[in-house]
């Protein structure tokens, strides 16, 4: 898991004041299908139809950490007291196509309480610009909030977003 700051309090406004309507969060399989499941997740999304946007506000943030591009998969994440999402992986095997999964922290650490954030065992950062950046097979969780609400930006990278080292065998 790499962890760090790239965006500031303006940057953040931005990404939030992109999202319209919020709808609540699905869990989605290796095939596509999807369902409403209270008892794995319960968040509200917002999923960018044109991301066009978004790009423009983050990705030249991002280019340290070796993305390239966003793709098409991102959404914003709202959880309000009483949300989380149980123990779970982006990708369940090595043939999906999510490689990494990047997450920007949008909300201020005081405005709200649980709702951590816990990959593989260990605890990220809560600090406002955040990004969060792990390989999409690694276990994650996010605990339940207990009061206030945590937003954050949720976005799957495959392949060909990456600038991937190559490497000689």
């Amino acid at each position: 898991m790499i962890e760090k700051v790239l965006f500031n309090k303006e940057q953040v406004k931005s990404i939030l004041s992109l999202a319209g309507r919020f709808t609540p969060s699905n869990v989605v399989f290796n095939d596509n299908s999807s369902y409403i499941s209270s008892s794995h997740r319960k968040s509200l999304q917002y999923k960018f139809n044109d991301n066009s946007a978004l790009k423009s506000i983050i990705l030249p943030s991002l280019s340290g950490l070796g993305v390239l591009d966003i793709g098409n998969e991102a959404i914003i994440l709202k959880y309000s007291s009483g949300h989380y999402f149980k123990k779970h992986r982006d990708r369940e095997d090595r043939t999906g196509k999510r490689v990494k999964t990047l997450i920007i922290q949008l909300s201020e650490e005081s405005d709200y309480s649980g709702a951590d954030l816990i990959v593989n065992d260990k605890l990220a950062s809560k600090q406002l610009g955040n990004v969060i950046l792990f390989d999409s097979g690694n276990m994650h969780e996010v605990t339940e909030l207990t009061s206030g609400e945590r937003s954050v930006l949720v976005v799957w990278l495959e392949k060909k977003d990456l600038l991937l080292k190559k490497t000689l065998v």
